[in-house]
Parts: C-alpha cells; sequence; structure tokens
C-alpha cells in the first residue's frame, strides 16, 4: 500500500507565549481505570510551571463516546494538542488524530509516550500526527513548543521525530534527566481523582481505598526478553526520599489518601533507599497502606520486615514461571529456588503477593506449563490466570519474532494489540494455537481449583465453570 507521509506546517509567529495546551488522555480499555495517566501528569505540571494555559481531557477516565469527543474537540480554543499514552493504544489514537484533524486542521498535535518512543515509523506513516516525542518528555515538550511558537528550529530540539519534506526526521537523542527531584509535582488536579479514580476498586488488591500512585524511580537495568521500558532506560535514576515523602503527605493532605501504590518498575533495586524512605515514613508520621514491585532475587527476610514496618502490605512479583528452562529462556536472571523463598516469605510475614505468570514463551512445552502449574499450587496461593507471552515494540523478543519471520506485518500485529496478551498474537511454540489455548485453560482451571480447595469458603468450584464468591 502506498503511504502518502503529511508534511510538517510551519507554525511560526502565529502564537502567543501564553498558549492553550489541551493534553488528551486517550481511552484505553473499557475497564474501571484505576490509576491515572503519570506521564501526562508530568507533563501537565511543566508546561504549568512554564507559564502555559494547560487543559486536560480525560478520556481514559469518563469514557466519552466518539460523538461526545468531537464534540468537545470542536468547542476547545487549544493553540496546541498534547497526547501521551501505550502502543496498545494505536487504534484509538489514529481515529482520534483523524478526528482532531477534520474539526481543527491547523492544531499541531504531538503525540508522546511508549507508542511514539517504540514505533515512531509507523505512527508517522499511518497517523496524522505532527510530532513525536522520543523518550522523556519534560523538557522535550517545552523547547518543542519553543519551536512550533517559531523561536529555535525543529532540527535544534532534541528527543523529537517529525516529517519533513515527505521524510521522517529524528533530532538528536534526549539526554534522560539525571536529577529527578528537579521535575515539579504531577499535576494531579488536572485528572477526576476525586471523582473517579480514587472511587475505583482494583481487583485483587488488598490497599483500602482511597489509593494514591507515586513514581519514585525511573528506569531498570535487567534484560528481560518480553519487558519494554523505552523511556525509562536501562540507567535507574531516583528521586530522594524526601521527596518522595513530600509527595505521599501531599496526596494524604489534599486527597484524602489511604493507600499508596507505588509506579516503579523496580522499587526494591536499592535496598538502602528503601530503608531511608521507610525510616522517613517513621520520622514524618506517615501513616498509610502501600505496595511496591520487586524480583525475587531482591527480597529478603530483613528487607520485607522492614518494609511491612513502615506500612507495605502488598507486593507486585513477576514470577513468570516455575520452569528455570523458561526462565533462562526470557533472561529473567532469577532461579526457581529465589521464587520459592520470596513467595515463602511473602507467606510468612503476611505481605500480599500479587503474582504474574506468562505461558507460551520461546522454549515453552506442556511440560514447563506443568511445572509452573505445580509451583503455584504449592508456592502461591493466589488465583489470577496466565498471560500470553505477547512481543511489545522494542523488545527482544519482538526482534526474535521478526527475525524468524513470526510476525509478517508489524502494523497488523500493532493493530490487534488490546487488553493485555489475553489473546495469541504470535506462536513461540511447536504447538498449535488451538493447543496452546486449550493448556492455558487447563493450567487456568487447576489454579482456581487448587485456590477454591485451599480456600473453600472464599470460593465454589464446579466441574466446568468457576463460581466465585469473594
Amino acid at each position: 500500500m502506498n503511504i502518502t507521509l503529511p508534511i510538517v506546517i510551519g507554525y511560526s509567529n502565529k502564537y502567543p507565549y501564553n498558549m492553550n495546551i489541551l493534553l488528551i488522555n486517550p481511552l484505553l480499555t473499557q475497564r474501571k481505570p484505576t490509576s491515572h495517566n503519570i506521564g501526562l501528569s508530568y507533563i501537565g505540571a511543566v508546561l504549568l510551571k512554564a507559564g502555559y494555559e494547560v487543559e486536560l481531557y480525560d478520556l481514559e477516565a469518563f469514557k466519552y463516546s466518539e460523538e461526545e469527543v468531537k464534540n468537545k474537540l470542536r468547542s476547545t480554543d487549544a493553540d496546541i494538542i498534547c497526547i501521551g499514552t501505550l502502543v496498545t493504544g494505536f487504534n484509538y489514537i489514529r481515529w482520534l488524530c483523524a478526528e482532531i484533524k477534520n474539526i481543527k486542521p491547523d492544531l499541531p498535535i504531538i503525540l508522546g509516550n511508549s507508542i511514539a518512543t517504540t514505533i515512531p515509523e509507523l505512527v508517522l506513516k499511518n497517523i496524522t500526527v505532527d510530532y513525536l516525542v522520543i523518550g522523556e518528555g519534560e523538557i522535550t515538550i517545552l523547547e518543542l513548543i519553543d519551536a512550533i511558537k517559531g523561536n529555535k528550529p525543529f532540527s535544534e530540539v532534541d528527543g523529537i521525530a517529525y516529517i519533513e519534506n515527505n521524510e521522517i526526521v529524528f533530532t538528536k537523542p534526549r539526554e534522560l534527566i539525571q536529577d529527578l527531584d528537579t521535575i515539579p509535582y504531577p499535576a494531579w488536579h488536572l485528572f477526576p481523582l476525586k471523582e473517579i479514580y480514587l472511587k475505583n476498586k482494583n481487583p485483587g488488591s488488598v490497599l483500602k481505598r482511597p489509593i494514591g500512585d507515586v513514581s519514585s524511580t525511573r528506569g531498570c537495568p535487567y534484560n528481560c526478553t518480553f519487558c519494554y521500558h523505552p523511556f525509562q532506560n536501562k540507567k535507574v535514576r531516583m528521586h530522594s526520599g524526601k521527596r518522595v515523602i513530600e509527595e505521599i503527605k501531599f496526596l494524604v493532605e489534599n486527597y484524602n489518601i489511604r493507600s499508596i501504590g507505588f509506579a516503579d518498575d523496580l522499587f526494591t533495586l536499592k535496598k538502602n533507599r528503601v530503608y531511608e524512605i521507610c525510616d522517613l515514613m517513621d520520622k514524618e508520621n506517615v501513616k498509610i497502606k502501600w505496595r511496591a514491585a520487586c524480583r525475587v532475587n531482591l527480597i529478603s527476610e530483613d528487607l520485607l520486615k522492614r518494609m511491612k514496618k513502615s506500612g507495605c502490605v502488598e507486593l507486585g512479583i513477576g514470577v513468570e514461571s516455575g520452569s528455570q528452562i523458561i526462565l533462562d529462556n526470557i533472561k529473567k536472571q532469577t532461579t526457581v529456588q529465589q521464587g520459592e523463598k520470596a513467595l515463602a516469605l511473602c507467606k510468612k510475614l503476611n505481605i500480599h503477593a500479587r503474582t504474574s505468570y506468562m505461558i507460551g514463551n520461546v522454549g515453552e512445552t506442556r511440560e514447563t506449563v506443568f511445572e509452573t502449574v505445580r509451583f503455584r499450587k504449592k508456592y502461591d496461593p493466589g488465583m489470577g490466570g496466565f498471560f500470553y507471552a505477547t512481543p511489545y515494540p522494542d523488545t527482544e523478543l519482538y526482534r526474535y519474532a521478526v527475525s524468524n519471520n513470526l510476525i509478517k506485518d508489524e502494523l497488523s500485529l500493532i493493530e490487534l494489540y488490546g487488553e493485555q496478551s489475553e489473546k495469541i498474537l504470535v506462536n513461540f511454540t511447536n504447538m498449535t494455537n488451538n493447543e496452546l489455548e486449550q493448556l492455558k485453560r487447563d493450567a487456568n482451571k487447576a489454579i482456581i481449583k487448587n485456590y477454591c480447595m485451599k480456600y473453600p469458603i472464599q470460593g465454589l468450584y464446579k466441574v466446568g465453570k468457576v463460581v466465585l464468591k469473594l
């Protein structure tokens, strides 16, 4: 198919300094949202600090219909629109940007987050967007808007992509923000936190509502084949403990938060920093419950005891598999024994472990799946199902799929992304799709049955049908 690339329009000498910026948080799922778009809230914060007028259309929160979205776009007096979302929002973003250009053809659109960072060429060739912010956006967005106002050439703005003379242009990569404390607090007030997000229950969580979100780190040094963190990068940067506590106290005082979810890829990477945050919680008399993400190889009894003393009641743990073969194949850099120990410690200390497991990775067989089922029956009392291994752009798994001709058409694959890993999009095993689907159903039934047998008061298992009373 021949695609005509849009040509960038010059916007110089058209806008005043105090421009109106419209942020859009697009519709991503049909589920009730529990966490706001943290990346977009940071962008809103730096724009407000720079003196711009900022408004937010939160389509994910309000679940506006397409006609309602069009009506809101017709009424906006924005000078620039900024959108941020995940790569799984590709189809919706394509529709949304087309509608923006139909209604406000001269309105420049800036797109960021993982959709812009991981598939920039596909976005620019298939979506009517003007500029992409690649990677972290807090500094880039201010320089890009300055360029739109005509104050500097686009070529001098690091970390963007755009089309010029029908060719895609990538500028120099943006350097990472080293001191995260220089970034202002997220603009929480732009989002309907009290009206929507804080009211919704997070399924499977033991935290008491309202639950606030705090991002305390960026980056992850590990190289799991299925995981991407393009803006976070492999270089880990951290807010100071003081800044973390200040944000928590702000949410408690202004939003009556009872719990906190740390929105980090890996909260427990540096043990001393976790101790520092726990000590500050005690010193500042921050009495809340909280959760964080960790790895099975970064858990120790003394650390968990200290975390629990300061309010930790829940840990997100990506165990992924009970087979060492699969753990090695996905470069998890963990062992089955470490998983056993981590879950045993959580059980001993009464910390709720929210675990995740995949099925269908490279090298997966019926036996490796059975190993994982046996592992879960013995060490993990939870009831969550399995996700299918899914290749997302900018991951080793994605590159493996492309090089092995498992992805015939990248655009077609991306158009199929939806709810996280609920369907087989690429089969990495020697099994047929039907065999893999049946294996997943059998594995899920075994886990549910095991749960209901261990907790008969909480659940009831019937052959062929599961009825839960939780």
